[in-house]
């Protein structure tokens, strides 16, 4: 028996340095494999790292793989469904990332991150003023493949991202469930608190509802919602909540709501149909009126808040109106007569307009005196309460008259110039304007946020000094470009996108080789199309230099793509245009929600040869309601004599400007802000180098002192140029500042 178990031990022992030995070569061999695997993975994870980053489907293919053909997209993070407690299906809290797409149900409030609660509640307090809400995470640090992922942490902000929809983001009145619905309406009253109410609608039914304020309060219902959600279930300061969404909401038209400040006390579309009115009561004229046209998009209000003035807050500029008269032959057939005929027909409407309304003043103007084949006549009217309109006669055989004498072969050169140009303002003033302004004002309707967006881009325009050089119909078609053909993106739902996506389109833009068309009524087939391009192409042909049309915008209303940009912009301001728009978005990206909107509408002044500040009563800013009243009566004025003078120093701002323009606009090119009107920059001509010298040499010139060609050429003098500007100016120049 002990020798069995000798035996047995033996065979133990003989068994155990088998094992220990096998033991050893899968332990060697595991450390092969290891390695193998190791380098295995990485180059897998070079290849992965390789491939280049692609942007999220777009919301409707989201969509549509989730409802129609039942495919969800997978998700980084796990999604916890309505039936699991999350506390008890994670081990922390602060580890749980849900994408809100998914989490419809709300949660209960507790000691919970925030990320979860604000994953579920953001779709209930909203509504369908979203159709999609994107949650972006804060970027986690690299960590070990050995750490748990409960000690995994992460830092930094979240940002919710939200598609809205168009037509419901400004509804005040929001219906909930009805009185009949027990449970669903206590729960609707369970996660609004006091805001519920039980209300009787004018078809009968009593439901729980909301009430928002509207824009004019100077807070949108959107963001009065997210500010109140984050309050009630997050007991978050209101400053924390919509830090970045405030933002772009104070600075659009100077930290009002959009057409709030018109709203208040003037509404545009009803002051023209009262002047409309008049206009038709006309009674003594040769000829009936036919047809009275609004001109000018501003009568929707298209202007920044900034560009109306004085305490009736009017727009500056004047509003213009055609009326075009019945057919006659009576019309003479010679073209001077034809306009001295329209001069005195404005005569006779602006007599019969004094009559018919006291207190109403009515001047007659002309555009031009030295233009003999378009004076542009108009009648300067202003109504008893400062509104403004020029009103102008359109009569359509003048453009007949206009062709008839362009085709006279007996003609110069210079002569064929002027009546191209008289034509071509003929169709911008009498064809086009209306057409156009028409256009803004359906196309307002259908997209509530079209004019909201261009405001914000004429004060970007206004405010980067580029008032004079680029024309409100110009950047108003670059902004309808963004909704009527907003791909890859849905339509814009808030003035900020539409501001960023047109500046995204600016910037982007390759103006010299490829042209903008617009289909404002959604009629262009591919035929006209192909005729936009060909104008386009022939336009590069006949003017390589792109000194008459650097940027072609045709449309449907306009084929020949230069109504709006003949001669403006240049080729130098369009080039401006487009690198300030690209440094705008650039910036919007990098900073995100952090960004400074003002900074994106500060002018840099760096690249001008010579400023011209101006005293601030002259600036076109109004006159702030905290002036200081004096101490004693009888040694002030009264407050609407101050804002009288006060408005008329403004209005000495844009005359003198026009007269520098006439007198130095072929040596200098200025720019100013047509809303503000603190300063104007100036950039000398290239052409005001050395030239040689000539009899009928014009003025503003001097001789070269010094170099091989002294005496025999002559240069711009710059220096007396400046000091006629200081001597125009007056008290209004406060210093130029010379680079």
């Amino acid at each position: 028996m002990g020798r069995g178990a000798r035996i047995t031990s033996g065979k133990s022992s003989l068994m155990r340095l088998e094992i220990d030995e096998l033991l050893s070569e899968l332990e060697s061999e595991s450390q092969d494999c290891m390695a193998i695997v190791e380098t295995e993975l990485s180059k897998l994870r070079s290849v992965i790292e390789a491939i280049p980053a692609r942007e999220a489907l777009p919301a409707d293919a989201i969509r549509r793989l989730e409802t129609i053909e039942n495919i969800r997209m997978p998700s980084p993070q796990l999604i916890p469904n309505g039936t699991i407690n999350y506390t008890a299906a994670y081990d922390k809290p602060e580890s749980i990332y849900v994408v809100g797409s998914y989490a419809r149900k709300t949660a209960h409030l507790s000691n919970g991150i925030m990320t979860v609660d604000v994953c579920v509640t953001m779709p209930s307090g909203l509504g369908d003023r979203a159709s999609l809400i994107c949650i972006h995470y804060p970027k986690r640090a690299p960590s070990s493949v050995h750490s748990s992922y409960s000690s995994i942490e992460s830092t930094g902000s979240l940002d919710v991202g939200l598609l809205l929809n168009a037509e419901q983001v400004h509804r005040t009145v929001d219906r909930g469930p009805y009185a009949e619905e027990k449970d669903t309406a206590a729960a609707f009253r369970t996660f609004w608190g006091e805001k519920a109410e039980l209300r009787r609608f004018q078809d009968g039914s009593i439901q729980e509802s909301l009430v928002w304020k509207g824009p004019e309060s100077g807070s949108k219902p959107i963001e009065q919602i997210i500010r109140y959600v984050f309050q009630r279930h997050f007991k978050k300061p209101l400053s924390e909540v919509t830090k970045g969404i405030r933002n772009f909401f104070a600075l659009s038209d100077q930290n009002r709501s959009h057409g709030a400040r018109y709203s208040t006390l003037w509404d545009p579309a009803k002051e023209f149909r009262s002047f409309e009115k008049d206009i038709w009561a006309i009674e003594g004229l040769p000829l009936q009126i036919h047809q009275v046209s609004a001109a000018s998009s501003e009568l929707w209000q298209s202007q920044p808040s900034s560009s109306i003035s004085g305490n009736h807050q009017y727009p500056k500029a004047p509003l213009d109106v055609n009326v075009q008269l019945e057919w006659s032959s009576r019309w003479p057939h010679d073209l001077n007569a034809a306009l001295r005929t329209k001069i005195a027909l404005l005569q006779k409407i602006g007599q019969s307009l004094k009559d018919f309304i006291p207190g109403q003043e009515v001047q007659l103007g002309l555009e031009s005196e030295e233009d003999r084949f378009w004076s542009g006549a108009y009648l300067d009217i202003t109504r008893p309460l400062g509104v403004r309109f020029h009103l102008r006669i359109h009569h359509d055989q003048q453009l007949s008259l206009l062709e008839r004498m362009l085709k006279d072969a007996d003609l110069g050169i210079r002569t064929k110039e002027e009546l191209i140009s008289s034509i071509s303002k003929y169709k911008r003033s009498f064809i086009q304007a209306p057409l156009h302004a028409q256009a803004i004002k359906t196309l307002s309707t259908k997209f509530p946020f079209l004019l909201p967006t261009v405001r914000l881009m004429k004060r970007w325009r206004n405010s980067h000094l580029l008032s004079s050089h680029v024309r409100d119909e110009l950047i108003e078609m670059i902004t309808v470009r963004t909704f009527v053909h907003p791909h890859p993106w849905k339509t814009p739902a808030s003035e900020t996108t539409g501001f960023l996506r047109t500046l995204y389109f600016l910037g982007n833009w390759n103006w010299q080789t490829e042209p903008l068309i617009v289909d404002f009524n959604s009629s262009l087939e591919k035929e006209d199309i192909g005729s936009i391009n060909k104008r386009f192409e022939a336009w590069r042909k006949l003017d390589p230099g792109m000194n008459r049309v650097a940027m072609f915008a045709g449309s449907d209303l306009d084929s020949s793509g230069i109504a709006w940009t003949e001669h403006q912009p240049s080729k130098v301001i369009a080039m401006r245009i487009k690198c300030l728009a690209e440094s705008a978005y650039q910036m919007a990206q990098e900073h995100g929600l952090d960004i400074d909107p003002a900074r994106m509408f500060t002018p840099s002044l760096k690249d001008y040869d010579f400023v011209i500040h101006l005293d601030e009563k002259f600036h076109f800013s109004d006159v702030s309601s905290s002036e200081s009243v004096p101490q004693f009566k009888n040694l002030s004025t009264s407050r609407d004599d101050q804002q009288a003078q006060a408005s008329a120093n403004r209005g000495l701002l844009q005359p003198f400007i026009a007269e520098l323009e006439s007198l130095y606009g072929a040596y200098v090119m200025f720019f100013y802000d047509a809303d503000v009107g603190s300063l104007i920059a100036g950039l000398w001509h290239p052409q005001t180098g050395p030239k040689p010298w000539k009899v009928s040499q014009a003025s503003c010139t001097k001789p070269l002192v010094s170099g091989p060609e002294a005496g025999a050429q002559v240069e711009v003098n710059r220096t007396a140029i400046l000091h006629g500007i200081a001597r125009l100016g007056g008290d209004m120049v406060v210093n130029i500042e010379v680079k």
